[in-house]
């Protein structure tokens, strides 16, 4: 029927200028060919389940393009934690994964990578519950006693000046894990 003019497929609605409807399941997404971004800096994000369409205002990260930044995945998981996204498990179990660069193992990866890390995580905690900071500064202690490279790179970005700076606004259980 060459006279009917192509709209947006069978089951998408017509989107807003500016806005790109990305992540749909079945064949049409991108809406600017390839990759699923266009002109406007639209960026791509499937939903928890992994199906429907999730719109992104201009400026939004698309998360099939792997965060080298540690900054951004730090941001990117206090972002979850303001939505109320994850779990503490999930928190801290990332927390440490990003500490030392991959999979945190107490006993076989638990040296710190990153020095910038430390400051993010301690960044982090302000969007934490005390129970899920509790835990961090828990594990966070005990992988410093496990190494001694893991309290220089912590001593080297400032770490005791970030504690005390945190120890008057801190919940009484966290004030002392800080002490130890």
């Amino acid at each position: 029927m060459a006279s009917e003019k192509p709209g947006p497929g069978p089951g998408l609605e017509p989107q807003p200028v500016g806005l790109i409807a990305v992540g749909a399941a079945g064949g049409g997404g991108g809406g600017s060919g390839g990759g699923g971004t266009g002109g406007s800096g639209m960026g791509e994000l499937r939903g928890a389940s992994g199906s429907g369409s999730v719109m992104l205002p201009a400026g939004m990260i698309n998360p099939s393009v792997p965060i080298r930044n540690i900054r951004m995945k730090f941001a990117v998981l206090i972002g979850l934690i303001q939505v109320g996204e994850v779990s503490n498990r999930d928190i801290v179990e990332t927390v440490l994964n990003l500490l030392v660069g991959g999979e945190f193992d107490l006993e076989m990866n638990f040296i710190i990578q990153d020095a910038e890390s430390i400051t993010c995580m301690t960044e982090l905690l302000e969007h934490c519950d005390v129970t899920c900071q509790a835990e961090i500064w828990s594990m966070f202690t005990a992988i410093l006693r496990k190494s001694v490279r893991n309290l220089q790179t912590s001593t080297e970005v400032g770490l005791i000046e970030q504690v005390l700076l945190k120890m008057s606004a801190v919940d009484d259980m966290i004030a002392e894990y800080l002490q130890v």
